[in-house]
Order: C-alpha cells, then structure tokens, then sequence
C-alpha cells in the first residue's frame, strides 16, 4: 500500500482546521477571528459550489487544499474587497470534481 491509498481522517470541517489555517497563511497579525471567517466562507462556498450537505462532504479530504487555497485567495486580497466572484481555476476544477450543481 502506497501513502496515496491512505484515506486522510481530515476534512473541511476537522476541529483542528483553524491551526491548519494559520500555518498555511503564516501570517502573525492574523487574528483567530479573521482565521474564523475566512474558514466559514471558504467551507460555504463549497457547500454552494457543490450542492453537497455537510455530510456528504466530510468524507472528501481531498477538499482541504482547494479550501486553503481559497481561503488564501480570500486574505491576500482582503484589502481589495470583501466579496469575489473569482476562483483559482484549479481550485474550481477541484471542488467540480464533486459538484451536484453542474448544468
């Protein structure tokens, strides 16, 4: 068994995501409430994106970095403006992967 077969026990929604995220962002000014928020919106974003309940997205851990990466997206640009329509390509290719909402 390869590691790539292992199932990883994380997902968008493990209790230790908000350490996680501040370990990705390395950013010391940032505030567990920002931390917070940013998660929140990337979690909800995917939710819509995807059409999938809480559930049925706990077991796809494969999620986690497209999440980082979003919310990443999210505190780099946070000066520019609170809400964006824009999604790293990849990432959206990522979560479409599992989308329900596809027409």
């Amino acid at each position: 068994m390869s590691k790539f077969d292992e199932t990883g026990k994380e997902n968008i929604y493990s209790d230790d995501m908000p350490k996680v995220i501040a370990e990705y962002l390395r950013d010391e000014n940032l505030s567990e409430t920002d931390i917070m928020r940013y998660w929140h919106r990337a979690v909800h974003y995917i939710e819509d994106y995807t059409g999938h309940t809480r559930e049925e997205l706990e077991d796809k851990s494969v999620l986690v970095q497209p999440m980082l990466a979003i919310i990443a997206d999210i505190h780099d640009n946070r000066q520019y403006q609170e809400e964006r329509s824009y999604i790293n390509e990849l990432c959206e290719r990522m979560i479409g992967l599992y989308s329900h909402n596809l027409i």
